[in-house]
């Protein structure tokens, strides 16, 4: 069983890092949002003025 525990702890700490990581990029695109949706509404407009 010791075997077991050992496999299963750098799998835990793997799993720990992964979380804090999609945790990090989810932050970051709430952050970007509201400048995507900006950049996007900018780009629409210049392309119903050339259009």
């Amino acid at each position: 069983m010791e075997r077991d525990n050992r496999r299963e702890r750098p799998m835990l700490a793997d799993l720990r890092k992964f979380r804090q990581y999609t945790e990090v990029v989810g932050q970051i695109l709430r952050d970007l949002w509201p400048l995507v949706a900006v950049a996007f509404s900018i780009l629409g407009v210049a392309l119903h003025q050339l259009g």
